[in-house]
């Protein structure tokens, strides 16, 4: 039966709606997956659905590099990421793999300064972006929101200081006994500082 021109707009109107919907509705289960954002309601995902922005990357595409300024983080859709800081000589140190409902680059939504290390998309990726700027937005649209965020950074950032003073404990509690073995020791520091709390998210 072919429809009449109308009832097929409306038709069309209604599947389009639909799919919309279940792209939507994915969307927020796999937000509130994200450690970072597991503690938000389905409203305040919702709200987050409305500013942050879907990209997506080639393979061997760099995200930014260390020194950049910056203004957003990442949450990691599909694919992989590679984090990588250059220390002392120049050498390139890959500190992570971060693979889905990882979160990269949130230290730019607390300061000004350039990015403290390079992301890579190691594949093809699919990432979504959340600024400062839509950060700000949605607090000041939900303040409840813009709070659990803030707050699941924090968390993050908190992980990662206990798991420096952790693996500075375990460093310096092996007693040397020369010049030489307390170079071995710096040269560890040196190579294994920037790593710390990368292990997971």
């Amino acid at each position: 039966m072919v429809l009449p021109t109308a009832e097929l707009l409306i038709f069309k109107w209604k599947s389009i709606k639909n799919i919309r919907s279940m792209i939507k509705n994915e969307l927020v289960k796999f937000l509130r997956e994200v450690p970072l954002f597991s503690e938000l309601t389905r409203e305040e995902s919702d709200d987050l659905l409305e500013v942050v922005e879907e990209i997506s990357l080639p393979a061997k595409r760099i995200i930014f590099q260390e020194g950049d300024k910056g203004d957003s983080l990442f949450i990691i859709k599909s694919g992989r990421v590679k984090i990588s800081k250059k220390y002392l000589k120049g050498e390139e140190k890959t500190l992570a793999l971060l693979g889905p409902k990882s979160i990269f680059g949130e230290m730019a939504l607390l300061e000004d300064s350039g990015r403290s290390a390079s992301a890579t998309a190691e594949d093809d990726v699919k990432l979504l972006e959340l600024s400062r700027k839509d950060l700000d937005g949605l607090a000041e649209m939900n303040p409840f929101a813009g709070f659990k965020i803030m707050f699941g950074i924090a968390r993050v950032l908190s992980f990662r200081l206990r798991k420096m003073d952790e693996e500075f404990v375990n460093i310096f509690s092996h007693p040397f006994r020369s010049i030489k073995e307390l170079e071995v020791l710096l040269e560890k520091v040196k190579q294994n500082f920037i790593s710390i709390g990368w292990e997971k998210q």
